[in-house]
């Protein structure tokens, strides 16, 4: 959700990624942004590594499809991670 119909949603660094007057004729005073769906998969064999599968799935609310394309996205991650 925004917090207020006149701010933005931004991304990682600070950048605004989408605003409620991106374009022409992308305006909204709508609030909802979207609902994200993640399932995360964790193997620890020892305590020295982990290996990591991640699935996600946006789907956009009606923030996002009032103001510019709004396809819902899949992202899939795999991650292994090695401590010494």
């Amino acid at each position: 959700m925004r917090y207020s119909v006149h701010d933005a949603v931004y991304g990682v660094g600070g950048h605004i990624v989408r605003a409620s007057d991106s374009g022409p004729g992308d305006t909204s005073n709508a609030r909802f942004i979207g609902t994200q769906l993640e399932f995360v998969a964790e193997w620890t064999p020892d305590r020295e590594s982990a290996f990591l599968v991640s699935y996600s799935q946006f789907v956009p609310g009606s923030f996002i499809r009032d103001t510019g394309p709004a396809e819902t996205i899949h992202f899939f991650a795999v991650e292994a991670v090695f401590q010494f």
